[in-house]
């Protein structure tokens, strides 16, 4: 892209919905300039701290060491920019830095088994919290799978010991002397967190996915303002969830194949519609046009309701293959859906 092309799209964090297109991409990218990773001078200090760096170097991502009020946390400040006019009637730009809501704690898992050893980790992570009101916490959990991995062979290698072919190295001690807890027990402590204490978690083994999973989460949270406008734009107006427009679409090209398709696919939204019934009911009416038209040919109510209801649906092929009717219940609910003029009118009780 051209640098006045960048410069065109380059606008403030809450001002998205003023992008074009084309400019949806190089925005995404210009987003991360406006957020700095705040990290604590304690990670740094541990065999992942050189990683995560890395990782944000990577993404060629701003980045403060410092000493938070948390330790071993990372936060998050945004640049926003404000226009406003001037005493000389002009418009300035004025920068402002905000702190995100989002705080990641990483923590060695001999530290979380200490905490769940002595029934304290939810109550701990909430003593966190109220120093740290209007934040939201997630937890990071540290080479937990290596603790695991010792003592599930413990009895393998106390059989070894016995017979003076195991040497004890710094990592079997820090094993050896922190508690033991179960996989069900740590799993259950996790779950409690999340339920008492709002608080998600994560499990990372290596620096390398530590590193990653840091540079993620910063483009995440620098993605939010453009996330917000453009679902604010997509449910405007609209008085249900409409955001999942790109899921099982059906392509229909300009001399209108994949109509049938689409059509089948409509019906299927109804209740207990299998693709099956959808064949049976689009073979007879091959558009809703068509069913419309039908509806409208009919002499009475009684008959437009039941109109459906010997259309046979067959399912299987050959010998096994079976036989049945949709039934007055679907025809009654697809003549609601299609002839009724009362908005509020419910298809069924189901």
């Amino acid at each position: 892209m051209k640098a006045d092309q960048q410069k065109a799209c380059i606008v403030d964090v809450y001002n998205v919905h003023k992008l074009k297109p084309n400019c949806i991409y190089i925005f995404l990218v210009l987003s991360l300039q406006y957020i700095q990773v705040c990290l604590d001078q304690q990670l740094l200090t541990a065999e992942y701290g050189g990683e995560i760096l890395v990782s944000l170097q990577s993404a060629e991502m701003q980045y403060n060491i410092q000493s938070n009020l948390v330790p071993c946390s990372i936060f998050w400040t945004r640049e926003v920019q404000e226009h406003f006019v001037g005493e000389d009637m002009e418009v300035h730009v004025r920068s402002r830095k905000e702190e995100e809501e989002e705080i990641l704690i990483v923590w060695h898992w001999e530290k979380v088994m200490r905490l769940i050893h002595a029934v304290d980790l939810t109550n701990h992570i909430q003593s966190l919290q109220l120093t740290l009101p209007g934040k939201k916490l997630t937890l990071v959990v540290y080479g937990v799978e290596q603790y695991f991995r010792y003592h599930n062979s413990s009895k393998r290698q106390e059989v070894r010991a016995k017979v003076g072919k195991l040497k004890t190295s710094k990592k079997t001690e820090n094993f050896e002397n922190t508690p033991r807890i179960s996989r069900d027990k740590f799993d259950t402590a996790l779950t409690e967190l999340q339920l008492f204490a709002d608080c998600s978690h994560r499990l990372v083994e290596k620096p390398h996915d530590l590193g990653t999973f840091i540079r993620q989460f910063s483009k995440a949270i620098a993605e939010v303002p453009f996330k917000h406008e453009k679902q604010k734009r997509e449910q405007e107006k609209l008085e249900w969830y409409a955001a999942g427009d790109s899921r099982n679409c059906v392509r229909v090209d300009k001399n209108g194949n994949g109509l049938l398709r689409l059509w089948q696919q409509q019906l299927c939204q109804f209740n207990r519609v299998s693709m099956e019934t959808a064949q049976a009911i689009s073979s007879v009416y091959r558009s809703p046009c068509a069913l419309i038209q039908a509806y409208e040919n009919c002499s009475s109510e009684t008959e437009s309701e039941l109109m459906l209801e010997s259309i046979q649906i067959r399912r299987g092929v050959g010998p096994l293959t079976t036989v049945k009717k949709v039934g007055p219940d679907l025809s009654k609910k697809m003549y609601t859906f299609f002839r009724s003029f009362d908005g509020k009118a419910t298809l069924s009780q189901e």
